[in-house]
Order: C-alpha cells, then structure tokens, then sequence
C-alpha cells in the first residue's frame, strides 16, 4: 500500500488536531500526517518533504489559501490542494477552481464530505502515476533499449536454468526476438580476435551489435537467430530455420555463409574471427551445456589461428575426429564450472532455493571423480570455497559460523575422504550461512525496531513525525511504518499516541501537575485534543481519571 504525505495548514490548533485524528483513523489509507499552523510553517515542511495532499484553510493570516496553493505548485507540481472555509462564498471557489484547486470544504460539512475530497485526490495522484505520456515515453524507452534486453535475455540461457517453456516464451514475444521455445535450436558460437577489455564497455557494445548486424545479412533469409556475449571476446547465436522442417538444409547453409561472413567481418569492421557451430538440433534444456561445449571446442582448435571454422562433429586434417576430453566427468565438470557465478548470484540474493538446486547438480557430477587430486574437481571446489569464504567474511559471520561446523575444511581439500563427502561439507556449510544470515537480517529488524521504541520513549514530550524517525533509522517511511507493524502488530503512528498516553496515565497518577501542564508536557498543541485522545483510549477524561487514581491512592 502506498503512503500518502498529508499537510494540514489551518490557524485553528482544534481543527488541524481533529483533521489529524480524523486521518490517522482511516484505515483505508495509510497517511504521514505533517502539521502547520502558519502559513509559512507550512512552505518550510514543503522545502524539505514532498507533500502529496494539502488540507489548507483558505483564510490564512499573512497568506491566503490561493497564494499558498501557487507556492505548493512551484515546489511540488503533482501535489493534490484541497481547501477548507468556514463560509460560501462562490467568486472564491469560482477562483480556488480554476487555479487547479481539487475541492472545495465548508468547515461546516460531515467529515465523510473531507474523506471523499481526499480520496478524490488520491485517484488524481494514482491517475497521475499512469498517464499515458509517461507510458510512452516508457515505450520508447524500452524501443531503443531492445537490443541489449535481447541480449541480456539470451544471455540468462548460459546458467542453464530453463525456467519453463511458457515463461521463455513470454519473454521472447515479449522483446520481439522470433524464436520458438516448443522446437529445438541450433547453436553458433564465435570468437572476434580485436575485442579486449581495454575498450569501454559502449565500445565493446557497438562492436557486439555491429558483429551481429553483419552475421544477420547472411543468415536472414534462411532463419531467426538472437545472440549474445559469453566474454573475453566470444559472442553466441541461438537460431532456428525459418521452415522448422529444414534443419538439416538451414545447417548446410550456416556453414556455407560462414567464410562469407568471415570476409565480410575483416573488411567492414577489421575483425579476425573464428565460429564453432552445433552440428544438429539442440533441445532448449540443454542449451547452457552446449554452447560451452562449442567455445571449449573453438579454445582447443583455436590456438595461434586467427581464424577457424569448425563443428562439434569437426574432422581434423589427419582424417581422425575430433575428440572430447578422455574423462567424460571431467569435461562435465567443465561444464558447471562456468555456472558458479549464478550461484554467486543466488547467495548474494538470499534465493535458497535456486541455489541448492543448482548446487545439487553440480555435486552429483563431482561425486562421480574417484581422485582428490582431479585437478577440475578442485578447481569447483576452491571456487565454491572461495565464493563462501567471500561472502561470510563481507557478512561478518566467521565467529558464527565457527561455533557450528569446522571452517578450516573450507580451504582443505585433504580434509575429505572423497569428493562425495567435500559436497556434503559445502552442501550443510551453506545450509548455516543461509540460516546465519536470516538470522542477522531478523536481529536487525529487531534492533530496528528496538531503537524506535526507545527514541518514541525518550522524546515522547516532543511531536515525533514518521520522516524523523525513518531518517533515525536509514529507511524509507513506508517501509519502516509495514516493518513496524509487522514485527510489533502495531501502528507506528498509534504506538507513539499510545505511549503519550501511557506517559499521561503515570503523570496523572504519580504527580502534582495539573491537567493542561501534562497536555503541555507532552506536545499536545490543545486541551481539547489531549483529552479527546485520553477519552477514547481510557474511556474517561484526564481528570476522572486523575480523581480516581488519586482516590484509589488514600
């Protein structure tokens, strides 16, 4: 639910408390309610807080309610006026209208005639906030933002986490790349010798998108394609015939532009390349898989060549083929090598349950290695350990984390009897890092939480705002108004009036102040409004209840 900043501005203290009380009630809504009795008290708190309702009475002293209405336009032109009189007096509102006034209030009115007004402009700010000029200006935006969404879509097909058909498929209409997530595909991948680091990454970007632009002259007739990058200067395409009958015809054709597309690259953009490219269809699922399987490919063949074509059914010139590591395990682990920095990425995002799925994976290739000393299998390890070894170290868990399993493990492989047993070790040292950092975030909510309470305490003589006490702690209003609740059940707003009223009751009981001092004492800017609150919460007034707490005393 979204908080709405409200400003009520009137020279009557009992009107601004009872239009205070009036909204704080309103459970509909959810409002930081800001106070002015000066026309001038009111444009400080607008040159420091954006206020999204103003509740003015258009007789100010000094400032009339249209003056004001002008100076709230010119600092906060969004902000929703609505004015109060306690007289009719149609040339004015005739007026107040036209300078973009939302309603008009006579004093005299029923509250729910105030609470209509508001919520009048509520509609206004959410229409506000879908207005088709911003709607497009979004379009647009995301028109020229295409190309590289495409990009950064294609690209989340490397953590091999085929979400589902369905959802890919959404994505793809959605960003208008022409690929069917319900046929398999074919897979290219590249290397551009020229393309370093040592560029800026606008550079690197043009010279992406320039490569592909050269590859889709080609290959545009006979099929769609998307593409992406894969680092240190490997690109990959992800195509499909424009006939899905003609895979084995579209293939023949891929490797017959391919030298084409070569010259065309050395020519026009002075690049060097060299391409691997998948031999038959590919299922969706295992596309991750493949495409590292053809840049391990293209690495090995590559060497000092400038420039190669092959397939991953390549024939070398000794009429022999073309063969994967001798370990198939070992190839494998490969593979998921490349996949840890989505696990990375899960741990940083607390996505537990990403993270194990993809971990689990990964473990049950490398529980297939009989040797400690598989120098691929302690590459996964290491980088596992060194990417929990980061994070407990940013998040200050060691100490933790030492009270509840053997952390030396962590860097040890001679530690394990067998890689079964090291991925159980990091499977259950996740498991209380997960569990660790749950509990720091929860302590830290309730350090929060503590910490609010006992400045509402301590400053409970003074008037205490949501914004002070956000800014107290580092957090966003309406996000420490639903954090407030939620731990404690209670209203941040109503627990500050409740502990004022707690604060009275002690007062009223233990000491010689009068009532009107205690009302003073505790920031109440009127009689009337303390003991109306007093009322409502005790169901007496200040006075019987000091009586009869006096008298219970004897």
């Amino acid at each position: 639910m979204m908080m709405y900043r409200l400003l009520l501005i009137d020279d009557e203290p009992e009107i601004v408390e009872w239009l205070e009380q009036l909204f704080k009630e309103n459970e509909r809504h959810d409002f930081e309610v800001f106070k002015a009795y000066t026309a001038t008290s009111a444009l400080n708190i607008m040159e420091n807080v954006r206020i999204d309702i103003v509740v003015s009475d258009i007789c100010m002293p000094g400032m009339d309610g249209l003056e004001i209405t002008k100076r709230i336009r010119s600092r906060w032109p969004k902000c929703k006026v609505i004015m109060l009189t306690g007289y009719d007096n149609f040339d004015y509102i005739h007026t107040a209208l036209k300078n973009d006034v939302v309603s008009y209030v006579l004093k005299t009115e029923e509250d729910e005639v105030l609470i209509n007004a508001v919520e009048k402009a509520i509609s206004l700010i959410e229409r506000d906030l879908e207005i088709l000029e911003i709607n497009e200006k979004s379009k647009q935006l995301m028109k020229r933002m295409q190309p590289v969404l495409q990009k950064e879509c294609i690209n989340n097909l490397l953590d091999g986490r085929f979400f589902s058909e369905e959802k890919f498929q959404a994505q793809f209409n959605e960003l208008e790349i022409k690929l069917r997530t319900d046929v398999p595909v074919l897979l290219m991948v590249g290397h551009m010798m020229g393309l370093t680091n040592d560029n800026t990454y606008i550079e690197r970007l043009d010279s992406f998108f320039s490569i592909n632009h050269v590859v889709q002259q080609y290959f545009q007739s006979h099929l769609h394609s998307a593409f992406s990058t894969m680092g240190r200067g490997y690109l990959f395409w992800v195509m499909q015939p424009l006939d899905i009958q003609e895979y084995t015809s579209t293939i023949a054709f891929i490797k017959g532009s391919l030298e084409l597309i070569q010259s065309s690259l050395r020519k026009s953009l002075r690049i060097s390349s060299s391409f691997a490219l998948s031999n038959k269809p590919v299922p969706w699922k295992e596309v991750g898989d493949k495409l590292i399987h053809l840049k391990h490919i293209l690495e090995k063949r590559l060497g000092n060549r400038s420039e190669i074509l092959v397939t991953d059914a390549f024939e070398g010139n000794e009429g022999k083929k073309y063969k994967l590591p001798d370990d198939e395990i070992v190839f494998l682990l490969r593979l998921k090598t490349a996949k840890i920095k989505a696990l990375e990425r899960y741990l940083e995002n607390g996505q537990e349950e990403d993270f194990f799925s993809l971990f689990n994976e990964i473990a049950s290739v490398m529980e297939r290695i009989d040797s400690m000393h598989c120098t691929q299998a302690m590459e996964i390890y290491y980088s596992l350990s060194l990417m929990l070894l980061s994070y407990i170290n940013r998040y200050e868990l060691v100490e933790k984390i030492a009270f509840k399993t053997a952390t030396y493990k962590l860097m040890r492989t001679d530690e394990h009897y067998s890689w079964k047993e090291a991925m159980e070790y990091l499977k259950n040292f996740v498991a209380i890092v997960f569990e660790e950092r749950k509990s720091d975030i929860n302590a830290n909510d309730s350090d929060i939480i503590a910490k609010i309470k006992r400045y509402v305490d301590e400053h409970v003589t003074e008037d205490i705002s949501l914004t002070e006490l956000s800014d107290l702690v580092g957090l966003n209003p309406s996000y420490l108004s639903r954090l407030f609740k939620s731990e404690t059940g209670y209203n941040l707003s109503n627990y500050i009036s409740e502990t004022k009223i707690n604060k009275a009751r002690e007062l009223l009981k233990s000491s010689e102040m009068k009532v009107t001092e205690i009302s003073d004492y505790l920031g109440y800017s009127s009689l009337s409004y303390f003991s109306h609150l007093f009322k409502k919460a005790t169901k007496m007034t200040p006075n019987e209840y000091k009586q009869l707490a006096k008298g219970g005393c004897k």
